[in-house]
This record gives structure tokens, C-alpha cells and sequence, in this order.
């Protein structure tokens, strides 16, 4: 094994975007599983804003709904770039990041 170069696909969004009717983040899970990248990540933050400068963050009273979610994808550059040209319609109110890793495969 080896380690080969490879990009970090990082999203950020809120649990409680959605995207035609159903909830984003989950859409954007199910369409990597089906790309066959090798690993993914979801993270449930507990405070933090995006392009609409509107803070969210945990409270009791919200019952911890529309916080924010990151999801971090890898593998190699190619996939990766093809995923977000492929899929850039549910991208477009996310946050959408890479970085270049090394996989070690």
C-alpha cells in the first residue's frame, strides 16, 4: 500500500435545508454512497452561520433542529471533481470546499 493524492470534498450546510421536499444533507450522503466515494463523514455542529449571516446554534427550546452540518468526502481528485460537476444542482446553496490529502490505499 501506498500513499496516492487525492481531494477533500468538504460541504457545510443546516440539517434543516432541503432540496425538492426532502431533507438536503441526506440527499447529498445518498448521491456519494451511489458515486462510490471511498469514505464520507457527516458532523453536526453546534453553532455556526453561513452565507445568510444567520446564527444557529443549540438550544433547548429548538428541539436541535436546523444546526449546522458538514459533510467531508474523499477520494481521488478526479471522482471527487466529477461528483460536484455532476451534482453541482444540489450544491448550489451549500458551502462547498477541497483540499488537496493523501490516501493511503
Amino acid at each position: 500500500m501506498d500513499f496516492v493524492k487525492g481531494l477533500r470534498l468538504t460541504i457545510f450546510t443546516a440539517e434543516d435545508y432541503k432540496y425538492e421536499e426532502n431533507i438536503l444533507f441526506r440527499q447529498i450522503v445518498d448521491r456519494l454512497y451511489d458515486a462510490s466515494i471511498s469514505g464520507v463523514t457527516v458532523v453536526r455542529g453546534i453553532m455556526g452561520y453561513g452565507s445568510s449571516k444567520q446564527m444557529r446554534q443549540v438550544r433547548l427550546a429548538d428541539l436541535f433542529e436546523g444546526l449546522p452540518i458538514i459533510i467531508d468526502a474523499v477520494d481521488t481528485k478526479e471522482i471527487i471533481e466529477g461528483f460536484i460537476i455532476e451534482h453541482s444542482e444540489l450544491l448550489t446553496h451549500c458551502t462547498v470546499t477541497t483540499s488537496p490529502v493523501e490516501l493511503w490505499r
